[in-house]
């Protein structure tokens, strides 16, 4: 799903099951800036919101997953303005 000129969201929802989403996500993300030279930050997590904070906090360069469990020490020392 696009989102804007440089930030889609892509649903992974029961991806685990034949492999590893946190590494696919990272090969895509290798792939893309060897073919175009852009830095790629992504997020995987629970919901979009979460994702959308989650690559913020990665900027610029960066990878995150943060799982089910990890979400609310995740947001808790946040600032509410990382809400977008």
């Amino acid at each position: 799903e696009k989102a804007s000129i440089d930030e889609f969201y892509l649903d992974l929802s029961g991806m685990d099951k034949f492999f590893g989403c946190y590494q696919w996500t990272k090969e895509i993300a290798l792939a893309v800036t060897k073919e175009t030279g852009l830095p790629i930050s992504f997020a995987l997590s629970a919901n979009k919101t979460v994702s959308k904070i989650g690559t913020g906090e990665a900027k610029p360069v960066g990878r995150l997953e943060i799982k089910d469990l990890e979400i609310k020490p995740f947001l808790n020392p946040l600032s509410i303005k990382k809400i977008p």
